[in-house]
C-alpha cells in the first residue's frame, strides 16, 4: 500500500512539473510579430467557388461496395439515392481526364474515353453496363464543352479585375503551357467568329430561366418536398412529416417552367416569359371549364 502511494504521488508530481513547464515556455516564447503591409498574408483574398473533386468518392476502398445508379439508357440519366453524386461525378471526369487542348469531342483519343469509361465503372454500379455507355459518355462530352465554355466566357474574354487575378491553371489543375495553347486556339479569327455566332442566336432566347446548375431535377425534388409538407399539413394540422401520406402527383411541366423564370420577388425574368405564363393559365382555365361543361 505504502509503495502504491508513492507511485501515485510520483506520476501526480510528474504531470505538475510538465505544466510547469510548458507554461514557461509559453512565457517565454515572443509573440509573432504582424506582417509587413506588403506581404502576401496581409492582403485578403477574394473568396472564389474551388473546382467539385468528390475526394470522399474518389477515396473509396477497394473492399467497399460500389454505389449502384441505374441509367436510362435513352436519357442518360441517372436514378435512384446516388444520382445527384454520379452527374457530379461525370462532370469531375470531364474536367480532370480530358484535356482541354482537344478542338472537338472527335479529337479526342478512344483510347482515353476508355479510360474515362473504366474510371466510371470502378466509382460507380451501373446495372445497364454497355447499353448505357453511348448516353453516359454524351453527357461527359457535354460536361466537358461546358467546362471549355465557361473558362473561354471567365478567363479568355472576361475584363472584370476579380477574374483577372485568377490564374485558371493553378485553380483548375492544368499545366501553363496547356493554358496558353488553350487560350490561344479561342482567340483565333475563326473562334471569334463561331463565339459571335452564338451570341447572335442567344439574344433570340427572350425567355432565360434561372436555375443552379442541378437544373430542373433539382426544381422537381423541391416542388416535389413542398407539395407532399403542405399534404401532410393538411392531413394532421401540424409539421409532423413522420406521418404516412399518400405521394402527391407529378409536377406538370408548364409549373416547373414558370417556376424556372421567376425570380425571389414573384416576377417573371422577361414580358415575353409573362407574355407565356399568362397564355398558360388562360389555356387552363379554358379546359378546366370545358371539363366541368
Amino acid at each position: 500500500m505504502r509503495r502504491m502511494m508513492y507511485l501515485q504521488i510520483g506520476s501526480i508530481m510528474m504531470k505538475a512539473y510538465g505544466k510547469i513547464l510548458l507554461l514557461e515556455c509559453a512565457m517565454t516564447t515572443p509573440p509573432r510579430s504582424p506582417p509587413p503591409p506588403d506581404s502576401p498574408s496581409a492582403t485578403t483574398k477574394r473568396k472564389t467557388r474551388q473546382t467539385t473533386r468528390l475526394r470522399r468518392l474518389t477515396a473509396r476502398s477497394l473492399y467497399q461496395a460500389r454505389p449502384t445508379v441505374h441509367v436510362n439508357t435513352s436519357t442518360g440519366r441517372g436514378s435512384g439515392p446516388h444520382k445527384e453524386k454520379f452527374h457530379s461525378y461525370l462532370g469531375v471526369v470531364a474536367q480532370e481526364k480530358i484535356p482541354i487542348v482537344h478542338a472537338t469531342w472527335k479529337d479526342v483519343p478512344d483510347t482515353l474515353k476508355v479510360i474515362v469509361w473504366d474510371d466510371i465503372l470502378a466509382k460507380f454500379d451501373i446495372p445497364e453496363g454497355l447499353t448505357a455507355k453511348k448516353k453516359v459518355m454524351s453527357t461527359v462530352a457535354t460536361r466537358w464543352r461546358q467546362f471549355k465554355s465557361s473558362l473561354t466566357s471567365r478567363y479568355v474574354y472576361n475584363d472584370k479585375d476579380d477574374q483577372q487575378n485568377i490564374d485558371p491553371s493553378a485553380k483548375y489543375g492544368f499545366d501553363r503551357e496547356t493554358w496558353e495553347a488553350f487560350s490561344k486556339t479561342r482567340q483565333t479569327p475563326t473562334w471569334k467568329g463561331i463565339r459571335k455566332k452564338a451570341q447572335e442566336i442567344q439574344k433570340f432566347n427572350d425567355c432565360p430561366h434561372i436555375l443552379s446548375r442541378g437544373g430542373y431535377d433539382v426544381l422537381e425534388k423541391k416542388l416535389m418536398a413542398e407539395k407532399t409538407k403542405s399534404r401532410v399539413n393538411q392531413g394532421d394540422g401540424t409539421d409532423n412529416t413522420d406521418v404516412v401520406v399518400d405521394l402527391p402527383s407529378p409536377i406538370a411541366r408548364h409549373v416547373k417552367w414558370k417556376k424556372a423564370r421567376t425570380n425571389k420577388f414573384g416576377q417573371m425574368t422577361s414580358a415575353a416569359a409573362q407574355e407565356i405564363a399568362d397564355k398558360i393559365v388562360s389555356s387552363i382555365y379554358v379546359t378546366l371549364k370545358n371539363f366541368k361543361l
